[in-house]
């Protein structure tokens, strides 16, 4: 049987985009439902082995308002032994202004980070080290980790954490879900990684399925 996997979806704060590439990808190898902001609940996601939380533009603000009455139910999911995917922004809500789901956890803007290659918010893409393999991957001013990371899973060029999994919390800065029409743009046409991370992806959440 497929693991269950929940993914948020309420646009533009989990951006239509992020979550339909989202949904293409781990569609491959679990099963996904869609889950809107009434639906966060314990008693429906007790069901499923993880919640998925991609990219967009949820700020603090917009982040309290969609969560006021559901943060909780989030947390309580994630303490008793649920896994949380957080991708992009998905990853920063992670942090304690949020779900405060990792705590020790620094999470900040990779622009920021000391001898960042990129240091403006655009789409392009980023050089990181994926268990290893060197990789240039999607990226639009995700996160950086730092404090109590858990398992490094990738690292930025400048050595800062890309990809950390913590206990069933896993976060990863970068777009691994990204899909080729992301890389219209003349400058981009030559990076497109065939599908490739789509799998990195898949091999991170079964990680966290087996947590």
């Amino acid at each position: 049987m497929r693991p269950k996997i929940g993914l948020f979806h309420k646009h533009p704060h989990a951006s239509a985009e992020c979550c339909v590439a989202m949904l293409k990808v781990l569609s491959e190898q679990f099963k996904v439902e869609l889950l809107g902001p009434e639906e966060c609940t314990y008693r429906r996601m007790r069901k499923l082995e993880i919640v998925a939380f991609p990219g967009g533009v949820g700020e603090a603000d917009e982040w309290s308002r969609i969560f006021s009455e559901r943060a909780d139910e989030v947390r309580t999911f994630v303490q008793k032994g649920g896994g949380y995917l957080g991708v992009c922004m998905g990853a920063y809500w992670a942090g304690e202004e949020y779900f405060g789901l990792v705590p020790g956890t620094r999470i900040e803007q990779y622009i920021r980070s000391e001898g960042a290659e990129i240091r403006r918010s655009y789409p392009t893409t980023a050089a990181v080290s994926w268990l290893g393999a060197e990789e240039r991957m999607f990226f639009w001013d995700g996160p950086a980790f730092s404090g109590e990371v858990g398992e490094v899973v990738a690292r930025y060029a400048n050595g800062v954490v890309m990809a950390t999994i913590r206990g069933r919390v896993g976060l990863i800065g970068c777009h691994p879900e990204s899909q080729q029409d992301w890389y219209g743009r003349k400058y981009m046409r030559s990076r497109w990684h065939g599908g490739r991370h789509g799998t990195l992806l898949r091999e991170f959440v079964h990680t966290l399925c087996v947590r």
